[in-house]
């Protein structure tokens, strides 16, 4: 596939045939974490239950309570949606998840809260996707490398197979330093609260 051919040229998997036919690739200390397209039923609902169980947590607050103890919207249903995870490479366990959301005519999610903010992109007929949804398990080990590892793979999968031009993600103030410094994100919005994370604080970043 067309992933699987950006990603042999992207980053060192190993010259294993089986390997490199995957739509993942392996990183980590010995090897121990993977990165793959949640492409059937049961990752996508274990992905969802990931967040859920995060966003209920004390800590974060974002999400209320659902029966269903899933965290999705109606983006998920989207064909231009495209969620990642990070697994385990032994247990095959989710343990960090982030999803794309590439701009179509539903548009993106960002403009709940950022309505007007990507109307000179469009008018430039510049392609933009949104990132969403993105959470560890816990008790994951080597955070911050794991959040590095999902951007560059958020960067492949939308800049090869999409031409994605632009990223958009809305995050805490609090947490802007590591997206200011490592992932190289401005800001292009002033702080609102955020409806879909339970009226909670958020700045958009481009």
């Amino acid at each position: 596939s067309t992933i699987s051919q950006a990603i042999s040229n992207f980053h060192d998997v190993g010259k294993s045939a089986d390997i490199e036919k995957q739509n993942y690739f392996i990183f980590g200390k010995d090897k121990k974490y993977e990165i793959d397209i949640a492409s059937d039923l049961e990752s996508r609902q274990d992905a969802f239950q990931l967040m859920y169980t995060l966003y209920r947590s004390p800590e974060m607050e974002y999400a209320l309570e659902d029966p269903t103890q899933m965290w999705y919207s109606k983006f998920n249903a989207s064909a231009h949606t495209n969620i990642i995870v990070v697994r385990d490479f032994q247990t095959r366990k989710i343990v960090a998840t982030l999803t794309i959301v590439i701009d179509s005519e539903l548009g993106l999610p960002l403009e709940e809260n950022y309505p007007g903010q990507i109307r000179e992109f469009r008018s430039k007929k510049r392609l933009c996707a949104e990132i969403i949804s993105w959470c560890f398990d816990e008790n994951v080990n080597h955070s911050n490398e794991i959040l590095v590892e999902l951007f560059k793979y958020s960067y492949l999968v939308s800049k090869v197979v999409y031409n994605v031009t632009d990223f958009f993600i809305m995050i805490k103030p609090r947490h802007a330093l590591f997206y200011v410094r490592k992932l190289l994100f401005v800001p292009i919005g002033n702080e609102v609260n955020c409806i879909k994370i339970n009226n909670k604080p958020v700045m958009l970043y481009h």
